[in-house]
Formats: structure tokens, C-alpha cells, sequence
């Protein structure tokens, strides 16, 4: 299942932080006025920063939002996401107070059972003179992890190449960009004789 992990956030302004939202803790989600669409797992995990950390969280297929605590002027506004990083190339857009800050994209995944700590820089001007913010984590489906197979066949003499059909970069005027991969072989194939 491909979806968004999410376990605890962290706002960081100028490098000191300023807010922490525990996911999965009744208390810290009600002051955070945490919400979730499209729940996909709710429960705790056990994995590792190289020594072995116990945590709650969710993930979901839709989207969360919360409100986070930030300092006014400052420089530079960080989003840290502790995620579970066995679940490859997560991706989503974040929106602050409704506007489009941009893409989160975590890629690749971890090959031993552990968490990750993932980054996201929001830009200064859709902070600037606030005290909380609201932040919206709307799931984006990754195509170059999520593909979809498509049997798309092309002849050549008595030889079938079959390939499929990924989306390589999303592209939002013309909803859609693909490129042609072929699996690497190759298959003979005869057409019945004809009698």
C-alpha cells in the first residue's frame, strides 16, 4: 500500500522550535486541531534510528491538517515529519493557511526496518507576521513508484515487446506526461496458420 506515514511534526523557525504535534496522541491532535481524510492505518510501530524507538502514528490516502505554532519575521520556517521509511517515494502537497507551499517528496525507501526525519522548508512568505499557522498534507499519488500497468503491445516480424506505461513527471496543464519503458525481454509469438 502506498500512501503518507506521518508520526509526529515539528516546526522549527530560525532553527529553534516552536511547536511539536504527537500523531496518534489524543491530547497533542486536539490542541493541534488534527484532522484526517482517507485514513489508510491507524497504530503503533517499532523501528529504529539505529537504536530501536516506539511511536504511534497514521497514514492516510487523503489528507491531513493541523495548526502549528510559529514565531513572526523569522527567516526561515522548517516542517520536520518523523515518517516510517519502508514505504518508498512518499509524496504530497502542502498547503499553508490554503495556498500552495509545494510538493513534500521523501525519495526512495529505507532496505532495514526504520524511521526517517524528512524536511520541509516553508517559504517565508506565506508565514510572515503570523503567530499559528493552519497546514494541509494532501497525498499525491507517486507515479514512478505507483505505476500503471498498461499491456501495450508492438509487433515486430514474430516477435512481441511488451512494455508498460509509467507517468514520469506530473504535469498540471496537460494533467498528464508518460514515457514508454519495455520490460527487457522479449517473447516469440506465432499467429495461428490460417486453413
Amino acid at each position: 500500500m502506498i500512501d503518507w506515514n506521518e508520526f509526529h511534526y515539528w516546526t522549527y523557525c530560525d532553527e529553534v522550535q516552536t511547536d511539536s504535534l504527537d500523531i496518534n496522541n489524543q491530547q497533542s491532535e486536539q490542541s493541534h486541531n488534527y484532522t484526517i481524510s482517507g485514513q489508510s492505518w491507524s497504530g503503533s510501530g517499532n523501528h529504529s534510528y539505529g537504536t530501536s524507538i516506539g511511536d504511534d502514528g497514521r497514514a492516510h490516502t487523503g489528507h491531513s491538517q493541523f495548526t502549528l505554532k510559529v514565531k513572526p519575521d523569522a527567516s526561515e520556517y522548517k516542517l520536520t515529519r518523523r515518517l516510517y521509511f519502508g514505504i518508498a517515494n512518499q509524496k504530497a502537497r502542502v498547503l499553508v493557511d490554503g495556498t500552495e507551499a509545494g510538493e513534500w517528496y521523501d525519495q526512495g525507501r529505507a532496505q532495514s526496518d526504520s524511521w526517517a526525519d524528512s524536511e520541509f522548508i516553508i517559504p517565508a512568505s506565506l508565514v510572515a507576521s503570523k503567530n499559528e499557522i493552519v497546514v494541509k498534507i494532501e497525498f499525491l499519488v507517486n507515479h514512478q513508484t505507483r505505476f500503471n500497468y498498461e499491456k501495450k503491445v508492438r509487433a515486430t516480424a514474430n516477435t512481441w515487446q511488451y512494455a508498460y506505461q509509467r507517468d514520469k513527471d506530473y504535469d498540471k496543464e496537460t494533467q498528464r506526461c508518460f514515457s514508454w519503458i519495455k520490460f527487457g525481454f522479449e517473447r516469440d509469438f506465432h499467429y495461428p496458420k490460417v486453413e
